[in-house]
């Protein structure tokens, strides 16, 4: 009987054994994916990444955050912007939910990146300032001096436009004028050459500041004089 209950416990502990060697190598190849990237080895950079995705400690939440970062990483130094953006977005939601602040912070700031990389300056200083906030929060303080220097590197908020209803930036009042003529974020996105998470972020802000929920209510809404 001893030997049988001694089973569970020791499984679990090789279980735990190995789910931490998983985790060491993926963060070795993370960290050699970025040497890499630094030193403009792009070829390294992708195989590293295959054998990064290739690891199973990757199917798990915090694996499948370490992976989207580098990928999101590699992304951005072979000038795709809008693929790192989806990839950092996702690194920033699993690593929410793996309770990973500081990788959350680095997925945050990937995301300012890439949308800075797209023009996007309003969105890329949301992704910064959120950055800055996790990495506050997590005590990572060269997290938080390369977000608050990035997002200082934006260019500043242009002051919105006179006939932009309640404080709407440009981009948010083109935005929401495209959705209020019946246009879906696809065909939004298509239309400016921005991603459709870029549409999603600009629409949110302008649903809390014309005080909207839906968008069947835009219309009205954009029509109402700026109090």
């Amino acid at each position: 009987m001893g030997r049988r209950g001694a089973g569970p416990s020791g499984g679990a502990a090789a279980a735990t054994a190995t789910g931490d060697a998983g985790e060491r190598q993926a963060r070795l190849l993370d960290e050699a994916i970025g040497a890499a990237l630094a030193r403009g080895d792009l070829l390294t950079a992708r195989r590293q990444l295959a054998a990064l995705t290739a690891l199973p400690f990757s199917r798990t939440m915090l694996g499948a955050a370490l992976t989207s970062a580098a990928a999101a990483l590699v992304a951005l130094a072979t000038d795709r912007p809008v693929n790192a953006d989806a990839l950092a977005n996702a690194a920033a939601e699993h690593a929410r939910a793996a309770a990973a602040r500081p990788l959350e912070a680095r997925a945050l700031l990937l995301a300012g990146r890439a949308q800075a990389a797209l023009g996007a300056d309003d969105v890329a200083r949301e992704r910064f300032s959120e950055a800055e906030t996790v990495a506050r929060r997590a005590g990572e303080r060269e997290l938080l001096r390369e977000a608050h220097r990035r997002r200082a590197l934006v260019a500043p908020e242009s002051r919105p436009a006179a006939e932009a209803p309640n404080g709407l930036s440009a981009r948010q009042l083109e935005i929401a004028q495209l959705v209020a003529e019946g246009g879906t974020n696809r065909e939004v996105a298509d239309a400016l050459g921005i991603s459709e998470h870029t549409v999603n972020t600009h629409l949110r802000a302008a649903f809390r500041r014309l005080g909207v929920s839906r968008r069947g209510a835009l219309a009205e809404a954009l029509q109402r004089p700026r109090e």
